[in-house]
């Protein structure tokens, strides 16, 4: 029989191999009979192999330094004169996000038509299944490995709706936890949901390793002399103090943490790019609804009707205009796109260290664009919470 025509995963035992469109996954995975294929050892096919895998580290160490840049990006907004509010900036960066996706999918879409059309009107060419062949990690076997079919477009909506709402979470609270603290804490505070990860696992039910609760701890240590601040300017007294942005960094760091449990479970029954498209779009969605709760606030407040600007009275200035579309081009939409192609042929353990260097990027960006130094303690901090997160993501 023919491949399966709304095939959509690649799975092995559970554990997802690559995602594609259906289409792809039929074309790029199956031999005709639903069985994997693997790439032919020929002309140096594990050069080939070992090519991709430098490649795609090298995409996983790019993304690093993209989303090291994120919240340097928004802290450049914020010191500019008259920023825009937190809500503002999160609605502006959603619509852009999603509008250069939606552009990507269209030319993915356009592209992927053209080439079947080619594919089918030359007679002479190799089927397109033995054109594309299917790189898969070495420790899998391939007698395990089945393409599993894929659920009904229909049923987007509703996932895309509901990881829409925990990414909003994660993101729109660092963006305002952005108005009160540091880029460099914000970072490395976000890295604490590589450890609240397991630990709701745990909280559900689920066993929790050894390895993880020492990173937590290590964590908490962390966290414990990374807000261990002078007191003021004149005195060299430290003492223990967390504002309230990074509160809300934190709690970002644990909706993240629910977006990727979330994900975890519906996210492979699902084509990613299409998935992450209809999550941005939902994303631009509730940023303008937080963006119009927050206008409304403003008016109620001045008992008067007051111009859209009164979000953001300094829009003209170029440089605000220029940070608010790289982060959300670059350490948005690009990075989705760039870490998807890195991680599909680099191991988990690997992906894990070179995605864990993003708050040392952070620091470096930090540091030559916006001279945020980060004293003995704070470094500290950030060094340790780096380990415990490590630790925790190897488990």
């Amino acid at each position: 029989p023919p491949p399966n025509p709304n095939a959509g995963a690649i799975t092995c035992r559970g554990r997802l191999l690559t995602k594609r469109s259906p289409r792809q996954a039929a074309v790029m995975a199956t031999d005709g009979y639903g069985a994997v294929a693997p790439a032919k050892n020929e002309g140096g096919g594990d050069g080939e192999l070992r090519r991709h895998r430098y490649v795609g580290r090298g995409l996983l160490l790019f993304c690093a330094a993209l989303n090291g840049t994120l919240s340097v990006a928004i802290k450049v907004v914020y010191d500019t004169p008259d920023p825009p509010t937190a809500a503002a900036l999160s609605a502006m960066r959603g619509i852009v996000a999603a509008l250069a996706l939606v552009i990507m999918l269209g030319l993915q879409t356009l592209m992927a038509r053209g080439s079947d059309g080619d594919a089918s009107g030359s007679a002479g060419e190799k089927p397109a299944q033995e054109q594309l062949p299917l790189l898969l990690p070495a420790d899998v076997d391939l007698a395990q490995v089945q393409v599993r079919a894929a659920p009904p477009r229909s049923s987007y909506i509703a996932v895309a709706a509901e990881l829409a709402l925990w990414n909003v979470g994660a993101q729109g609270l660092q963006n305002l936890g952005l108005t009160m603290t540091t880029a460099n804490r914000a970072s490395f505070f976000l890295q604490l949901s590589v450890v609240i990860t397991p630990l709701i696992q745990g909280a559900l039910g689920q066993r929790v390793k050894v390895v993880v609760w020492l990173g937590a701890l290590l964590c908490v240590v962390g966290l414990f002399f990374l807000t261990f601040n002078k007191g003021g300017e004149t005195t060299d007294v430290h003492i223990w103090r967390m504002n309230m942005g990074d509160v809300f960094c934190i709690s970002g760091a644990v909706c993240w943490s629910l977006y990727v449990l979330r994900i975890s479970k519906v996210g492979e029954r699902f084509e990613e790019f299409s998935l992450q498209c209809a999550k941005n779009v939902f994303m631009a969605f509730y940023y303008s609804l937080w963006a119009g709760v927050n206008y409304a606030q403003l008016a109620s407040a001045a008992s008067a009707l007051l111009p859209l600007s009164v979000l953001w009275p300094g829009w003209r200035n170029t440089t605000a205009i220029a940070a608010i579309v790289y982060s959300s081009v670059g350490p948005g939409a690009l990075e989705d796109v760039l870490q998807q192609m890195g991680q599909a042929t680099t191991p988990a353990a690997d992906s894990n260290v070179i995605l864990s260097m993003e708050p040392l990027f952070t620091v470096i960006f930090s540091y030559l664009l916006v001279g945020d130094a980060m004293d003995p303690s704070s470094s500290t901090g950030g060094l340790l919470i780096t380990v415990g997160a490590l630790l925790a993501s190897f488990a």
